[in-house]
C-alpha cells in the first residue's frame, strides 16, 4: 500500500510541476499584454498628414520670377559708365544692351553693353540730336526730379504685376506729366506687354497688353 502511495506521488510530482509551470507561463503572458495594452495607451496616436487650414491653397506657389540679374547688370553698369549718370532707356538688341545715360546736368549719352550686362563695349557719347532741345532737357530735368525709384525698383514692382517672362527694355519717361518706368517684357514675341511703374512711388499703374 505505501509502495503504491509512493509510486503515486512521485508520478504527480511532475504533474503537479508542468502545471504550476503553464501557469506561470500563462501569468507571464497575461503581463505581457497587460504591459502592451498600457504602452499603447500611453502612447500618443501618430499624427495624421497635415492638411490645409481653411482657405489655405494646396496649389503649389506660383511659377518663379524671370532672372533679372542680367537686366539688372546692365543697368547698373550703364549708370557707372557716366559720372552722376541715371539710366533712362536700355533695350535688349541682338548684339547685347543699349542704354541712354542721362548725368547731373541733365546731359544724354548713348552707350552699349554686352549681353551679360557686365561691361561696356561701346563708350558713352552725348547725343547732340537732345544737346540743344530745350523741351527734352527740361522733361530730362523733371525726371530726374521726380523719379526716386531706381530700376531694380521700378522690376521688383512690375514682377508683383508680371512673375514670369524676361525683361527686355526699361524706359524713364512722362506720362501725362508723371514720371514713370515702362517695364518692358517679351519685346517682339506673342507675349510681349509693358507694366507701368510710377517712378516716385512704386506703384504699378497698369499693364499693357501689347498686339
Amino acid at each position: 500500500m505505501n509502495t503504491r502511495r509512493t509510486a503515486f506521488a512521485a508520478l504527480s510530482l511532475p504533474l503537479a510541476l508542468a502545471l504550476v509551470a503553464c501557469g506561470g507561463d500563462d501569468d507571464a503572458d497575461d503581463r505581457a499584454e497587460d504591459r502592451a495594452e498600457q504602452a499603447a495607451e500611453q502612447t500618443p496616436a501618430s499624427s495624421a498628414p497635415a492638411t490645409p487650414s481653411d482657405g489655405a491653397s494646396s496649389a503649389p506657389a506660383d511659377a518663379p520670377a524671370g532672372d533679372d540679374s542680367t537686366v539688372l547688370a546692365a543697368a547698373a553698369t550703364a549708370a557707372g559708365a557716366v559720372p552722376g549718370g541715371t539710366l533712362f532707356t536700355l533695350d535688349l538688341e541682338a548684339g547685347g544692351w543699349e542704354a541712354d545715360v542721362v548725368d547731373a546736368d541733365a546731359t544724354s549719352f548713348d552707350l552699349a553693353l554686352a549681353a551679360d550686362g557686365s561691361s561696356v563695349t561701346r563708350e558713352p557719347v552725348e547725343d547732340r540730336d537732345d544737346a540743344d532741345d530745350t523741351d527734352d532737357r527740361a522733361e530730362r530735368e523733371q525726371l530726374l526730379a521726380d523719379a526716386t525709384v531706381d530700376p531694380a525698383g521700378a522690376v521688383e514692382a512690375a514682377r508683383g504685376a508680371v512673375p514670369s517672362g524676361t525683361v527686355t527694355g526699361l524706359d524713364l519717361d512722362l506720362s501725362a506729366g508723371t514720371a514713370v518706368w515702362e517695364v518692358q517684357l517679351d519685346e517682339d514675341t506673342a507675349t510681349e506687354q509693358t507694366v507701368v511703374v510710377d517712378a516716385a512711388t512704386g506703384e504699378v499703374l497698369r499693364t499693357e497688353q501689347d498686339d
